[in-house]
């Protein structure tokens, strides 16, 4: 698994992963050292946050290889320092604050002039 690759590249320590993902240190610690596995929905959950594949997370697949590993690789590297810092916050927010926030910055963006990016049905 190249959880501790990933984490290593983001500058995360286990206890910023752990609170951005809702495991502990000593469970993604063990995840690391191969002495246990995640299971379905924590893989998905780290694979998310890391903006990577599964197959990715698992060794499966190396970065850029699939469709989706190198849309989410490239959009990843595109962002800048600000945008970074900003998506780890809203990765690690209950579902509840994440609407909110997006209900927030949808209010502070569309007044001052910029389309929305959904129509609402």
């Amino acid at each position: 698994m190249k959880l501790k690759e990933l984490r290593n590249n983001h500058k995360l320590t286990l206890k910023q992963l752990s609170a951005a993902v809702g495991l502990s240190p000593q469970v993604l610690s063990r995840y690391e050292l191969g002495q246990t596995q995640p299971d379905f929905t924590t893989l998905i959950k780290l694979a998310d946050f890391f903006g990577v594949t599964v197959d990715y997370l698992l060794g499966r697949e190396e970065q850029g290889q699939g469709a989706a590993a190198g849309f989410a690789m490239t959009k990843r590297a595109e962002l800048t320092p600000e945008e970074d810092e900003l998506l780890y916050y809203f990765r690690a927010l209950s579902p509840y604050l994440k609407q909110n926030l997006l209900t927030a910055a949808q209010t502070m963006a569309t007044g001052s002039g910029v389309k929305p990016l959904h129509k609402k049905a």
